[in-house]
């Protein structure tokens, strides 16, 4: 959700306004907001789901989407997208079963207040695909292994810094 400056993904909505300077209508603002929020790539090579369920991810990591955030029906989102109802609901069952989504009756999705709070062997076996991605594709652009891992750390301190500036991630240490 956006959210003014400086609020660290909390505090009053940020609206957006129309050049002639009038806020937009709720509607209107929540198709802004989702429809910049997630998006999907059909020649990425990723399954889509697997690319909705990773978006939703990042953006709970990083504090965009907080604890009882609404998310788009599976309805909206698949027209928002171009993609299938099914697409859209398998990716949303997954982050259900993962805890990282709740859904009450009536069909509206929320991020669930504990999101993430898998086992650690559990985490381990769903990053190991990630890890092995990089590593192919670092091999096939000829980097040395110690420059992939440098970028990965590059890419953990970077998001340490978001950590430490929104204060709501707790991260374990390493």
């Amino acid at each position: 959700m956006a959210t003014a400056p400086g609020s660290g993904g909390r505090g009053k909505l940020c609206v957006p306004r129309r050049r002639d300077g009038r806020a937009l209508d709720k509607a209107t603002v929540a198709v802004y907001q989702y429809s910049m929020l997630l998006h999907v790539n059909p020649a990425s090579g990723v399954p889509t789901y697997l690319q909705i369920e990773t978006q939703v991810k990042h953006y709970i990591a990083a504090g965009a989407l907080v604890p009882g955030d609404a998310l788009p029906s599976v309805r909206k989102l698949a027209a928002d997208l171009r993609i299938s109802t099914n697409t859209v609901a398998r990716a949303y069952q997954n982050l259900e079963r993962d805890g990282v989504l709740r859904t009450v009756q009536g069909g509206r999705t929320y991020v669930a207040e504990n999101p993430g709070s898998f086992l650690k062997s559990e985490r381990v076996r769903r990053l190991r695909p990630y890890a092995r991605q990089i590593a192919v594709e670092g091999t096939q652009l000829r980097l040395e292994p110690r420059e992939i891992m440098e970028l990965v750390q590059q890419e953990l301190d970077a998001l340490e810094g978001v950590d430490e500036r929104s204060g709501d991630l707790e991260r374990e240490t390493r």
